[in-house]
């Protein structure tokens, strides 16, 4: 697929139809590459070879030129919400700051508390009082 992370120019896309095919055995190549491994700079293309190879594919100069565009969009935007993930931490840890300031003038977390209990208490009641009903109900029919 396309990869944005080229830093200019446009990706080259890998597709499912290739337009040549070599057939090579697999020892036969193993053979001829002797063990070695490409590094990262010897598999890196630049943006000219990129745009040669396209062409050599067929695809027009107009696409070309519409798909270096449509990466460095996504680039910018893949910088944007990096920049935005750092900025959002930030706003978050100062929220909570605020916040636990808030409860301290205003016992706001106390209230709740309070209030939580109260009503805990309430159903615990209902809950007895609904069970005492009920083994109650089940002595008069068992009777």
């Amino acid at each position: 697929g396309d990869n944005p992370s080229v830093s200019e120019g446009p990706p080259v896309t890998l597709a499912w139809e290739p337009f040549n095919i070599v057939s090579w055995p697999i020892d036969a190549y193993e053979q001829e590459r002797g063990g070695m491994i490409r590094g990262y700079l010897e598999m890196k293309m630049d943006a000219m070879h990129r745009v040669a190879i396209l062409e050599r594919g067929g695809m027009p100069k107009r696409q070309i030129t519409v798909k270096s565009r449509d990466v460095t969009r996504a680039r910018m935007a893949r910088l944007q919400t990096n920049q935005m993930i750092y900025k959002a931490q930030a706003e978050e840890r100062k929220e909570r700051v605020i916040r636990g300031l808030m409860n301290l003038v205003s016992n706001k977390k106390r209230k709740e508390r309070s209030y939580i209990a109260r009503n805990m208490e309430k159903a615990r009641e209902q809950k007895e009082a609904y069970d005492a009903l009920a083994k109650e109900l089940n002595e008069s029919i068992i009777a």
